[in-house]
């Protein structure tokens, strides 16, 4: 399960919630929101930079 992803499609980019082991947070990508680490975490697809936070992530890939 650590290394499961899941993957959904929005605004052409691809959101995906994957296991995170960076101590750091980060904005979130869609609205700047601050993003602390929880273990596993929403990205957009292909980086580790890019966070999505769960309000953007329910909004916009309401399947994850």
């Amino acid at each position: 399960m650590k290394n499961q992803k899941k993957t959904v499609v929005d605004q052409g980019k691809r959101i995906v919630l994957k296991y995170n082991e960076d101590v750091t947070g980060a904005a979130c990508y869609f609205c700047g929101l601050r993003v602390e680490d929880d273990g596993f975490d929403f990205f957009v697809e292909g980086t580790n930079e890019f966070r999505v936070c769960e309000h953007c992530a329910k909004e916009k890939a309401p399947d994850l």
